[in-house]
This record gives structure tokens, C-alpha cells and sequence, in this order.
């Protein structure tokens, strides 16, 4: 389970159809919203409920409108169909194996204070314990390696952001729980990026390999998974404020289920890798099914509407995350024709050049398909892989 949720910022959408007054036939008349239309009925949000009505049944001025409104829409569909497929960035790495990422430079050491400086090319590091070589090189593998094996996908949104390129992350590194708490980390946490702050507070004991037992909440083999999920945050930052929360949370579990050592990911065996990461998290249901929120719901959810539902259990707050990672895998690998992420780097594109979220999801994503179509895929393709998957409605959940 993730350690912190970044708070993002949501997009806004196109405005709105505005409220206006509809008359039916015999001369009754309510105030109401246009939401969708066929050439055979209308469906109005009314004081905050939806009624469907036939179509004939309005006045001539009505039905006209209804009208131009469909022509308009109709008119505005063939945008959301891209006329050329994009060029992919490049193709995707099959994995990251970051040989030279454990070099470090001493900046201070000042047993008196305590204090001890490292620097790596993007991380600047305060611990106030002296630590040897080796776990100093390990420590310095992990967090460069997040940052490098993210800078190799073909992905403009998860690059490392320019001003990582000339100035040093700070972490802050805690040997005592208590000091760490007191710096602002969470109970029962090991780790958190803290946006306001800009700056990573962690605990020892996430960073030595093994760590010392009882040191920490979390399970020993997960402790360098959580921090690569923030890691993932910290790199998109700020970027990641204009993307919507399904795809930050996706990429960063994504991140987690390709890590299987300090500097090392792998892209090729994600299938296999994220199959063991979901197992790893969620109880086999009745039938070894894995019961999971729907794509449709999860992609709807805002910043607040995540962070809300993370106060449920561990294990039910966490089942967002796996459709999450489902969805980034989804995009990344399987969406047809090219399935190379190609369509998923023109969405985050565009979301990035302001584009509403609504378009650049129809235009990019859909495609004049259906979130239930890309449903269906992604539990076809996972029951090839032993991973048998139902997705919920919200009101099944």
C-alpha cells in the first residue's frame, strides 16, 4: 500500500450544457439540463436527478434543439478519432539495469552535529548517522534508478522534469522512528514525499537491505517498493498536477511491480511481475477471482474521492491501486493497434498542453470505443495470464 497520495490537481472539463426551460407537448413545462440525446429520446439532470424522456413527446422548439445539439455532436466526434496514429518516442525498454548508479560524493561529514551529506546526480542526502560505502553506493541505486529507469520510457509525462536536471532532490534520512514522526512522517509509515516541503523524509531502516528486524511496519520484500512509488511521484512533480490521479497512482505501482532490485527494473516480464505484485497485496476471492473497482470508476475519481476511499481497509483501499496499475499497463503495452503506449503519450500530451480531460481521453484513449470494450480486453488478456479478474460497479463494491 502506497505511503502517501499525492494530491492532484483535477482537470476541469468542457462547460457544460446550461440549464433551460423544456416544454413538453400538453404545455408542461421544468427547468433542466441536457445530458445525452438519441433521435429517440433525451435525458435531462433535474435537481440533481436524471429522468428520461421520448423525444416526440416535446414541443417543436425543443425537439429542434435537441436536434442541433446531436448534429453538433456529430460534427465534434470525428476530432475524438485521430485521422493519423502517432509516432511512438521510441520502443520500449525491456528493462533497466543501472550498473553505475551507485556513485556518490561526499559533501560533509560532521560527526559533532551529527550530519552527513552525500550527493548523487539528483539526490542530495542529510543522514545523521555515518553509514559505510556499500550501503551508501545501495541507497544511492535505488533512488537513481527510479529517476533513470523513468527517463528511459517512452513517455514525455513520467520524464524527469528540468529542474531535476540542474538541482539536487533533498532527502532527509531518520535513524530514529520517533525523529522521523516528528519531522512530519506519518505513523506507521517508512517514507513520504512531501510536495510542500519539497523535499523526501525517510526512514533508515526502509533503505538498509535487509533491514533491521521490527523496525519497520512493512513486510522486508516491499519496503523498496513503497519508496519506489514515491519516488515515481517526486520525479513527475510538478508535472503530474495536470494528469489525472488513475494514471499517477498507475505508473507509480507500475514502477513498484517492475522493480526487483535496487537500480534494477523489468519491463519485458511486467506481466509476470505485476500477476506476482497483485497476489503479493489482494486475497484470491471465491473462484481465485480478484474482485477490483471498474476502469469506468476509477477513472472518474478526483484527487478527494481517492484520498476518501483510502481510509477504508488496507486491503479494500488498495484495490483501486491494482486497476490503476491494470489501466497503466493497459495503455502502455496492450491497446491495439500498436500497443507500444504510443496513443497514452499523445493523452498525457495533451492533458499537459491544457487539452480537457474529456477530449483527450475520447480523441486519445477511446478512440470511439468504450471504457466496457477496454474492460473486456483487459480481463481477456489477464485470464491468458492465470489472472482471473471481476470488475465492480461502485454500488457493488
Amino acid at each position: 500500500m502506497p505511503l502517501m497520495v499525492l494530491l492532484l490537481a483535477a482537470i476541469p472539463l468542457r462547460a457544460a450544457e446550461p440549464p433551460r426551460q423544456w416544454f413538453s407537448r400538453d404545455g408542461k413545462s421544468l427547468v433542466g439540463t441536457l445530458r445525452t440525446a438519441t433521435s429517440d429520446e433525451v435525458t435531462l439532470l433535474v435537481d440533481g436527478q436524471t429522468y428520461t424522456f421520448s423525444l416526440a413527446k416535446l414541443s417543436d422548439r425543443d425537439q429542434k434543439h435537441v436536434r442541433a445539439w446531436l448534429d453538433d455532436r456529430a460534427k465534434t466526434k470525428s476530432p475524438h478519432i485521430p485521422t493519423a496514429v502517432p509516432a511512438p518516442l521510441a520502443p520500449w525498454p525491456k528493462k533497466y539495469d543501472g550498473q553505475s548508479d551507485t556513485r556518490f560524493t561526499l559533501v560533509r561529514e560532521d560527526p559533532d552535529a551529527p550530519a552527513f551529506i552525500y550527493e548523487t546526480r539528483h539526490y542530495r542526502f542529510a543522514f545523521d548517522v555515518q553509514l559505510g560505502a556499500k550501503a551508501l553506493g545501495e541507497i544511492a541505486a535505488v533512488f537513481e534508478g527510479v529517476s533513470n529507469a523513468l527517463a528511459a520510457l517512452p513517455l514525455t509525462a513520467v520524464q524527469p522534469t528540468e529542474t531535476r536536471k540542474v538541482t539536487r532532490f533533498p532527502v532527509v534520512v531518520f535513524s530514529d522512528a520517533a525523529e522521523y514522526r516528528n519531522a512530519g512522517g506519518p505513523v506507521g509509515s517508512v517514507g513520504v514525499f512531501d510536495s510542500r516541503a519539497d523535499q523526501i523524509l525517510i526512514r533508515l531502516d526502509a533503505l538498509l537491505s535487509p533491514p533491521p528486524s521490527g523496525r519497520s511496519d512493512l513486510p522486508r520484500r516491499e519496503q523498496y517498493r513503497v519508496l519506489v512509488h514515491e519516488l515515481t511521484h517526486q520525479i513527475m512533480f510538478p508535472r503530474s498536477l495536470h494528469l489525472p490521479v488513475w494514471y499517477g497512482e498507475g505508473i507509480a505501482e507500475y514502477m513498484s511491480a517492475a522493480h526487483f532490485a535496487p537500480a534494477r527494473f523489468d519491463f519485458l516480464g511486467i506481466s509476470f511481475q505485476a500477476r506476482k505484485y497483485l497476489r503479493t497485496y489482494l486475497p484470491v476471492g471465491e473462484n481465485g477471482i480478484f474482485t477490483l473497482p471498474s476502469p469506468a470508476w476509477v477513472m472518474d475519481l478526483r484527487p478527494e474521492s481517492w484520498n476518501e476511499d483510502n481510509k477504508r481497509a488496507s486491503t479494500e483501499a488498495f484495490r483501486k491501486y491494482a486497476t490503476s496499475l491494470l489501466l497503466a499497463h493497459y495503455f502502455q503495452h496492450l491497446d491495439p493497434p500498436a500497443g507500444d503506449g504510443r496513443y497514452l503519450n499523445a493523452y498525457l500530451d495533451a492533458l499537459l498542453e491544457r487539452d480537457s480531460a474529456r477530449d483527450a481521453t475520447e480523441r486519445w484513449l477511446l478512440r470511439g470505443r468504450d471504457l466496457t470494450t477496454i474492460e473486456k480486453e483487459i480481463r481477456a488478456y489477464w485470464d491468458t495470464q492465470g489472472l482471473r479478474i471481476r470488475f465492480l460497479a461502485p454500488a457493488e463494491r
